[in-house]
């Protein structure tokens, strides 16, 4: 969208014959050089460069069509990412992945980093922490009144958490 024009401008990407729509998008995130992250349902992470418009394909080596529901930049070029089947860490560099949690139910994760650089991350099942410099997750799961989490925020010493039984 062009905030002065009040324009909006669309950049799908091609899809092919046999091919899962590529344009089914859920997560975005923008690396230091302007280039859009672009995670998508049925087809994983592409890079979108901004100036040239095109589509570069980060592909999981070991999953075909691997979905990305969620991106947050760690340090030093490398990305979280929550997909069908876990977490991962993304070097944007080299374009190697690595599995780092193979939780599920995360699909409606909510990615919040605090000021100490813990990531939190809710979702169905519960809450887990995610510590970018020792690349551990600790899990915390909820009771079973609060099954459907959309959001959080931290503030101080509290996490307040949007469920489907108000707020927690």
């Amino acid at each position: 969208f062009n905030k002065r024009n009040k324009h909006f401008t669309n950049f799908p990407q091609q899809q092919f014959p046999n091919q899962r729509n590529p344009n089914d998008v859920w997560t975005l995130c923008m690396d230091s050089d302007h280039n859009i992250f672009v995670g998508t349902y049925w087809n994983g992470l592409f890079k979108f460069n901004t100036t040239t418009h095109t589509y570069t394909a980060f592909q999981c080596p070991d999953k075909e069509n691997h979905a990305v529901f969620r991106i947050i930049k760690l340090d030093n070029g490398f990305m979280l990412l929550c997909g069908n089947d876990g977490f991962y860490s993304l070097n944007t560099t080299n374009g190697a992945w690595q599995q780092l949690a193979d939780f599920t139910g995360f699909q409606q994760a909510g990615l919040y980093r605090d000021d100490n650089g813990i990531i939190w991350i809710c979702a169905m099942n519960g809450l887990a922490k995610f510590d970018s410099r020792q690349y551990k997750f600790v899990f915390s799961p909820f009771a079973r009144n609060n099954r459907l989490v959309r959001s959080l925020v931290v503030k101080d010493d509290k996490i307040w958490i949007g469920t489907n039984n108000g707020l927690t």
